[in-house]
């Protein structure tokens, strides 16, 4: 499923009309794909809780509506609202249980007298499938923080939740997509050599050339080249319009906005020369880069698009992101080894297909103490732990000042952070991943939070 994408939620009945009696089980089995009922936790039975959880909806729709989120699409007994976060095939309804008895009206109740409602988040649509489902179960997993009261306190009953997400980023069964021919991007052959070399000879002293820049992002793990293509102000603006929808993750994860392009969309920005070059890097490190160690140090075959010769493939898209003053994403890997559920490291399994970050950044006159900086912790490739990787060291990680123009490719198991931004300004980015597809297993969506 595509970012960014719609979010549909109903709303059955009216919780503090007391509009009692909606049967959940028969809701339940007229849905014809996939669902999962969230009650409240037990010590959160309250008008209060309903209400916070309300508006913790209404924050997932940020930028979308000055005086509310909810958008109405109809006015019958089942409202349905839009909310642009996990997909127009899902739904979350809330459900008010059935009425009590008056033997059964207590503590646990609302203050109207009223049981407390329960949430069912559920995924229609013809097409869809249970890789659907579990995408969707870890996106709404990932933002959990949000349902948190103002101690810390979660509202929601995720247990139910907890199990799917387990299932769905522990199975086999769904590979992440291979990529696309990299020598047919438009930015390909001569064109993108010329750029490189152009970038390479601005990069690099007198004594380097771009062989020993090669050299040096497989044997670091990364390198920064300077006088790449700049973002003028009318393009970062231009930029903005569609940088319009959080992660969705945890606030205490990450902060930024983000959004894919296709060239035909960053065109009307004026940033399709930039959608090309990330494009067409895969093409070029095909071409130039002494990739024999991928084929030694996996022992699997790739699958096409990808081939022997040309292991490397690209996305369809790149993702552009914004930060602002204080936004931030904490230490991670862009494609970590796989850890089991018994705790035991595998170096034999990737979560993704992603072999190389490649990053040009789109910021005029940023300096050190903007903060914001790209943080890459050194030889770092080989934890399945973040924790393992983190130092306040600064001899064992590098800051990137992600200045306009800077270009940075590192190889995505490193980990990495975006430290705070320090002004009150727009640190925007693109980005595109250099996939390398084989035959391994490989775990799909990575979790960068822990379950």
């Amino acid at each position: 499923m595509s970012i960014p994408i719609l979010f549909s939620l109903i709303l059955v009945g009216s919780f503090l009309e007391g509009s009692w009696g909606f049967d959940i089980q028969a809701f339940l089995a007229s849905k014809k794909k996939h669902s999962i009922v969230l009650p409240l936790t037990p010590s959160r039975y309250c008008v209060e809780s309903n209400q916070r959880l309300l508006a913790a909806f209404d924050t997932m729709v940020e930028g979308i509506s000055s005086e509310c989120g909810f958008v109405p699409v109809t006015q019958s007994v089942v409202q349905e609202y839009t909310i642009p976060l996990l997909g127009d095939d899902c739904v979350l309804t809330f459900v008010p249980p059935a009425a009590p008895s008056l033997g059964d009206l207590d503590a646990t109740t609302t203050t109207a007298g009223a049981p407390p409602m329960e949430f069912v988040l559920s995924l229609e649509g013809a097409q869809t499938t249970e890789e659907d489902f579990g995408w969707i179960c870890q996106k709404f997993y990932e933002s959990r923080a949000t349902f948190d009261d103002d101690h810390g306190f979660q509202l929601l009953d995720l247990s139910s939740l907890r199990e799917e997400v387990f299932q769905h980023v522990n199975s086999n069964n769904q590979p992440s997509h291979p990529g696309n021919l990299a020598s047919d991007s438009k930015q390909s052959s001569h064109n993108n050599d010329n750029v490189m070399e152009q970038l390479f000879q601005t990069s690099l002293s007198s004594a380097s050339n771009s062989k020993e820049v090669l050299q040096e992002l497989q044997s670091k793990g990364f390198v920064q080249l300077h006088g790449g293509p700049k973002t003028s102000d009318q393009s970062n603006m231009n930029l903005s319009k569609y940088l319009l929808q959080k992660t969705g993750q945890g606030r205490k994860i990450r902060r930024d906005t983000v959004a894919f392009l296709d060239r035909e969309q960053a065109k009307p920005c004026g940033l399709e020369g930039h959608c090309d070059l990330l494009m067409g890097m895969a093409d070029y490190l095909n071409r130039h880069l002494d990739l024999s160690f991928i084929d030694s140090s996996t022992g699997y075959a790739p699958i096409a698009p990808a081939t022997i010769l040309a292991p490397l493939t690209t996305p369809s898209k790149i993702q552009a992101a914004e930060y602002g003053l204080g936004d931030f994403y904490v230490a991670h890997s862009d494609n970590s080894w796989y850890k089991d559920n018994k705790g035991e490291d595998s170096l034999t399994t990737r979560r993704n297909y992603r072999c190389y970050t490649a990053i040009l950044y789109c910021n005029d006159d940023w300096e050190e103490s903007d903060g914001g900086a790209l943080r890459i912790y050194h030889d770092s490739q080989h934890y399945s732990r973040v924790s393992e990787a983190v130092t306040t060291d600064p001899t064992k990680y590098t800051d990137v000042i992600p200045t306009n123009g800077r270009l940075v490719i590192f190889d995505s198991k490193l980990v990495h952070s975006v430290e705070p931004v320090l002004t009150d300004r727009r640190r925007r980015a693109l980005t595109v991943w250099i996939l390398q597809p084989t035959d391994e297993p490989v775990l799909g969506e990575i979790v960068d939070v822990p379950l």
